[in-house]
């Protein structure tokens, strides 16, 4: 083995003066490609962590529960507050807040729907104002306390339907939607307002790792304010 040592430092005295700058380059290249490498790791790691990160600043809810009768019972407003209140009460349950859905049209200057919408989003107790809190893009949020403003999906909502545009709506009962000749007589809404939108947002269930796991509501959200005058009617 000794021997063979001093053979090799026999060969490589003579021949590391002719050839150490290619092995510095050698060395040198060796170490920008493990550093590229450790960079790159680096910068996936931040963003596999970026979409958790940013699902918990919305205060995520971590259960959905659906609790609608309004299309086996036409009569039924579909929000049942008693439900929610024994749903609270629960073990393990911390927090609950929720939305229920509102019969919302467009409409002309005669008062006839021209665009239906079954199922917007009105918020009942800060559900999408605190709890899966909504990103505002554009304008600002509306206040919870104004039955007249709203804000629009970002994603969803045609470009036309801009910030400070100030549309008629009205909004009808679940028996009144389902009525044969809705939409195309004359129907006087339970409610109608002349609703602001105020802000164009994104609901966190859109910002996705996955586009399969996309919601599909959303649209519109209307204030808290709105939502129990709505489920007086």
């Amino acid at each position: 083995m000794r021997q063979a040592l001093r053979v090799a430092r026999y060969r490589f005295r003579p021949t590391y003066r002719r050839q150490w700058a290619g092995l510095l380059s050698l060395a040198l290249l060796i170490g920008l490609v493990g550093g590229l490498a450790l960079g790159a790791l680096a910068g996936a790691r931040r963003t596999q962590s970026s979409f958790p990160t940013y699902l918990a600043s919305t205060n995520p809810s971590d259960l959905t529960v659906l609790t609608a009768l309004s299309f086996s019972h036409p009569g039924a407003s579909g929000y049942d507050p008693a439900l929610v209140s024994k749903i609270a009460r629960l073990p393990h349950v911390a927090h609950v807040e929720s939305y229920t859905g509102t019969n919302a049209a467009l409409l002309g200057a005669d008062g006839r729907v021209l665009i239906n919408v079954s199922g917007l989003p009105g918020s009942i107790d800060g559900e999408f104002f605190d709890q899966d809190r909504v990103t505002v893009g554009e304008g600002r949020m509306p206040d919870p306390r104004r039955p007249d403003e709203a804000l629009v999906d970002a994603k969803k909502t045609p470009p036309q339907i801009h910030v400070g545009s100030v549309a008629p709506i009205g909004f009808f009962t679940n028996k009144q939607e389902q009525a044969p000749d809705f939409g195309r007589a004359r129907v006087k809404p339970e409610v109608q307002l002349d609703i602001k939108i105020v802000g164009r947002a994104v609901f966190n269930h859109e910002v996705v790792q996955d586009d399969i796991d996309t919601g599909l509501d959303g649209n519109v959200v209307f204030t808290p304010a709105l939502t129990s005058r709505l489920s007086r009617c």
